[in-house]
């Protein structure tokens, strides 16, 4: 009798379980067919396709529109406010800064015609783009490069010193250079030259980035426009690796990006892109390819949440052609890769519970007799 009632017992409970068998996910068939859901959130299915592929793969670098900031190259050697030079005056003859007469040895005096160097250290360009000289008081160079400033110098000596010949060297240069930061070795400014350097020779020049180049991401601003797109997606020489003009300023910044991997496989897991780009062939491979007698193959499905319209790639990979196009599918930032589980699954799970519930059962009673 009391076998009986925990048969009954257990048949009871089965009957309630069978439509909530414990299971990793929905089958395909209740992934393509939540039309209310569909509609709600307003996303698409798209079975993919040697056709469509290629088109849905890979999103926008961002190349395009950093070459859209591209300028002609300028002349990097100009003087401006916020500069400050150094100017060497060399004297010959009567001098302004130092006497040229010697004493001779028995008394008397004698003219050395030899030149004399003066430096006139750490004159700083006002905003109005003049220096003030001793003696020659203020002198416009801004806008001049330091063989022209040298030369208006020399004009401005003329008559105080016997032919002056002037130098300028400009000893910090905040007109020509651009601003590095963020995750780049070593922060700060990078004085530009007559050589217009590019994007890439600069970063490289100042230590190149902190991190992995494929978790980096480059912030660049210029005319009060700014592009961010990854590091690995300016190549060298190309229209994105700009020739660098005063003013620009550059950050590096952290690019991580990841994929979830659910559902029916056999290692549920975030994967992170650990080169510039990943497969979806290569994705399912990293979180361990789908379950044996759990999984649907032929169920593979992408989650994209496009901001135009999100959307579910599917493929097969029952097919050999289903390799082909999960080799030719780009995975994005944020994607979620789902295997469904196989409907088959769910028989097979009640056979398990049945026998677990019944083993008891068939104990006692062979205890019993």
């Amino acid at each position: 009798m009391f076998v009986r009632l925990l048969s009954i017992a257990a048949l009871s409970f089965l009957i309630t379980a069978c439509s909530t068998l414990p299971t990793r996910g929905p089958t395909a068939n209740e992934i393509l067919t939540e039309k209310q859901a569909a509609a709600a959130i307003g996303y698409q299915i798209v079975e993919l396709t040697a056709r469509n592929v290629s088109a849905m793969a890979m999103p926008r670098s961002g190349a395009a529109d950093l070459a859209a900031l591209a300028r002609p190259a300028v002349d990097n050697r100009r003087i401006g406010a916020g500069d400050m030079v150094d100017v060497l005056l060399y004297e010959v003859g009567a001098a302004l800064f130092s006497s040229n007469i010697q004493m001779r040895p028995g008394g008397g005096s004698m003219f050395d015609a030899s030149a004399r160097a003066n430096k006139i250290s750490a004159l700083e360009v006002q905003r109005d783009g003049r220096v003030t000289l001793p003696f020659a008081g203020d002198v416009a160079i801004a806008g001049l490069t330091p063989v022209e400033a040298a030369t208006r110098i020399e004009r401005a000596y003329r008559g105080l010193s016997q032919q002056p010949q002037v130098q300028v060297q400009v000893v910090r240069n905040l007109t020509n250079s651009v601003l590095f930061g963020g995750l780049v070795n070593r922060q700060g400014r990078f004085d530009l030259s007559a050589a217009n350097e590019r994007l890439l020779d600069a970063l490289v020049l100042m230590g190149g980035p902190a991190a992995a180049p494929q978790d980096v991401a480059l912030r660049f601003r210029r005319d009060g426009r700014m592009v961010e797109l990854p590091l690995m997606a300016i190549e060298s020489g190309s229209a994105a690796d700009l020739l660098l003009q005063p003013g620009d300023r550059i950050e590096l910044v952290p690019y991580i990006r990841t994929i979830t991997a659910f559902g029916a496989l056999n290692s549920v897991r975030e994967i992170r892109f650990e080169a510039p780009t990943v497969t979806l062939a290569e994705a399912v491979a990293r979180a361990g390819g789908p379950a044996e007698n759990l999984a649907d193959p032929s169920a593979v499905f992408v989650f994209r949440d496009d901001p135009e319209r999100p959307t579910i790639y599917s493929v097969d990979l029952l097919r050999p052609s289903g390799y082909f196009l999960a080799q030719r599918f780009q995975m994005r930032d944020d994607d979620l890769i789902y295997v469904a589980s196989a409907a088959a699954n769910r028989p097979t799970k009640l056979v398990d519970i049945i026998n677990r519930l019944f083993s008891p059962v068939f104990a006692i009673r062979e205890i019993t007799r």
